[in-house]
């Protein structure tokens, strides 16, 4: 094989050039060109689907090195540092419009120390790729990854063109900078943080933003950013057993999406419930004046958990819960009731306490939040 590259695709429109293989056959001459119909990673990979030859009277006709816009090869000749020109073919370190491609068949795979720039990046089935966490790496075309790839450091989309995320990859952190969108093809796990700060992410429900005992991922969307379609946002609560008080980050959430990993037990219930009740919310229009009087348990599963309401959950110590949908963004509103309890005008202390939770995927800071009611009463 000669190269393979879909950038040797004449097709114009970004998203339809497919993959290209170029093979020599020496017995006959001839150098034979295959054409994949179907995006890669996918497909059937059989290069079938068109398939032309070419021949030359004189050898030298053909170029077959330093050819334009084809990607630069890592073969890890000497060592695993990316930046030994001595490990690339052709032999140079790439800059920002090289199209790379780590192949599996290298003897040494590439760790990479410092920022680099570069246009696209293809991971090979059975290669990999290794960042140091501080690590920088611009994007401006395709990360295409077929080995369940982990990144460590930070991935930074940067394009003027649509951009696309190929192949099951877990990134430890993914930004877009970009004028148009970034496409998410393959199953994506992000694993600290996840920055929109202008372009649009096509999440196609294949995004997911993983929990651990060390850190929930964020996911951050500045004014200039957008996400289109669903986000799985996992959250473990801490190693300790015993209530923790939970907030939904995504829209259109019911119980139903927490009953699928901790069982709920006598919704509906009451205190005196067997068994216990490990799901409650606070009912501030309980006109009870005792305050233990507003925690109920919610009716059903299809209780709808709206953006910023909490609940409190008695789970096991690293309880994973996850979430799907629409990402909670923008501004939002809690209207907050203030309810006289019985017994006339006179304040009883559960007047006017509500159980919020913060609505995003991400932490927020406290003294950006409007506090009508002053921030003695919180």
């Amino acid at each position: 094989m000669l190269f393979r590259s879909k950038h040797i695709n004449p097709n114009t429109a970004e998203e339809d050039k497919q993959q290209v293989v170029v093979l020599y056959d020496s017995e006959s001459e001839r150098h034979v060109i295959c054409f994949e119909d179907v995006k890669r990673p996918s497909g059937d990979k059989d290069f079938n689907d068109a398939i032309f030859y070419a021949t030359a009277s004189v050898d030298s006709a053909v170029q077959e090195e330093d050819i334009a816009g084809l990607p630069k090869v890592w073969i890890g000749a000497e060592d695993s540092d990316w930046f030994n020109p001595n490990n690339w073919n052709p032999a140079a370190v790439p800059d920002s419009s090289d199209n790379i491609s780590i192949a599996a068949s290298a003897t040494y795979f590439p760790v990479v120390s410092g920022n680099v720039s570069v246009d696209a990046i293809v991971v090979e089935p059975g290669a990999t790729l290794t960042f140091d966490e501080s690590v920088v790496a611009e994007l401006t075309g395709d990360l295409t990854s077929t080995s369940n790839q982990v990144i460590n450091g930070c991935v930074k989309m940067k394009g003027n063109k649509k951009q696309h995320i190929f192949g099951d990859t877990q990134l430890q952190e993914l930004t877009l900078e970009t004028t148009d969108s970034v496409s998410v093809e393959g199953n994506l796990s992000v694993t600290h943080n996840l920055i929109i700060e202008s372009g649009t992410l096509v999440t196609n429900n294949k995004v997911t933003l993983k929990g651990s005992p060390q850190k929930n991922a964020f996911f951050i969307e500045e004014e200039d950013g957008e996400v289109v379609g669903n986000v799985t946002a996992e959250g473990m609560t801490s190693s300790a057993s015993g209530y923790h008080y939970l907030c939904t980050p995504l829209q259109n959430q019911t119980l139903s999406d927490v009953m699928d990993d901790i069982t709920l037990l006598s919704l509906g219930g009451n205190s005196s419930s067997v068994p216990f009740p490990n799901c409650w919310i606070y009912d501030e229009t309980n006109t009870s004046p005792d305050k233990a009087d507003g925690w109920v348990t919610p009716g059903s599963t299809a209780h709808v958990m709206g953006a910023g309401s909490g609940f409190a959950l008695n789970t096991p110590g690293n309880a994973m819960i996850d979430f799907n949908g629409p990402v909670n963004t923008g501004t939002i509103i809690k209207t907050l009731t203030h309810t006289v309890s019985q017994g006339g005008s006179v304040e009883c202390p559960p007047d006017g306490w509500h159980l919020i939770g913060n609505p995003y995927p991400c932490a927020i800071d406290w003294s950006k939040v409007i506090l009508q009611i002053g921030r003695a009463h919180v």
